[in-house]
């Protein structure tokens, strides 16, 4: 390719044209991510349809955008595109690799769907929501309200745990510790009324009690849902808040945690 062949490609109405069809394709792409995100935080399984359309919208989106820029507004001749093509595979060879990594885990989440927008998820070491899911990456919101971005290849190469799997609502799991002797019986029913009487509580689900026997003391596992995977948090604090004030009452009901674990104290915990 010739510089005067370049001048000729170059032209300032061929940029603006180039410039405006990139400008088009950025708020579509825009527009459907703001689709998907609604879609995932207010109609639940329900908008998956939408979220997969809107993954399908940015490929074409950005493939139909390139082919207009290059082929239409451009019009290379034959050299100048075989040129460009040549220039195109040697940049992906050197310093694209990761870039097409993360674009086909992008089609493989697509298609496999582990996790889908408004899912709690864990992965990479982050522990948040998805908000967006994208081409090359996906963004989540961590609990401390700070934005990460996330490679797609992550999500392949190490996994990623889903806390409600396209559910709105979402499985809190908590732990309760208390001595041998112990009321049982009792235990089970203040932690009953403790979770169920929470606000954050989603009552279309079970609410299972489990008890383990340990060495210093009986285990109380609560297992309950609750009303959104984002009050999950909200819902364990209530549910700690309640069981305590209740438990309050009782004297000599907590293990002897200063013998058992050399002054350590803790009687209550979750994951």
């Amino acid at each position: 390719m010739t510089g005067e062949h370049l001048m000729q490609i170059l032209t300032l109405s061929n940029l603006i044209y180039g410039i405006m069809v990139l400008l088009a394709a950025s708020l579509l792409v825009r527009y459907a991510n703001n689709a998907s995100r609604f879609a995932g935080r207010h109609l639940g399984r329900k908008g998956h349809w939408l979220e997969k359309l809107t993954v399908i919208i940015k490929f074409t989106v950005y493939a139909v955008a390139l082919y207009i820029v290059v082929v239409i507004v451009f019009q290379p001749s034959r050299e100048a595109s075989i040129a460009l093509l040549g220039g195109m595979a040697v940049a992906i060879g050197f310093a694209g690799q990761n870039f097409l990594e993360n674009i086909f885990a992008g089609i493989i989440l697509l298609f496999e769907h582990p996790f889908y927008v408004g899912d709690r998820v864990t992965a990479g070491g982050f522990h948040g929501d998805v908000i967006n899911i994208n081409v090359r990456s996906t963004r989540i919101k961590t609990l401390d309200n700070s934005y990460v971005t996330i490679p797609n290849i992550i999500f392949i190469k190490e996994g990623v745990k889903s806390h409600n799997a396209g559910h709105i609502s979402a499985m809190v799991t908590m732990y309760f510790y208390f001595r041998h002797q112990v009321d049982v019986k009792l235990v089970k029913q203040i932690l009953w009324e403790a979770t169920v009487t929470s606000k954050y509580f989603f009552p279309k689900e079970e609410v299972k009690i489990l008890i383990r026997e340990k060495e210093w003391y009986s285990q109380f596992v609560v297992k309950a849902y609750s009303v959104d995977v984002r009050k999950s948090e909200s819902f364990r604090s209530d549910l700690i808040y309640n069981a305590k004030m209740a438990f309050q009452n009782y004297d000599s009901i907590y293990p002897d945690w200063g013998k058992v674990l050399g002054g350590e104290d803790g009687k209550v915990t979750g994951d």
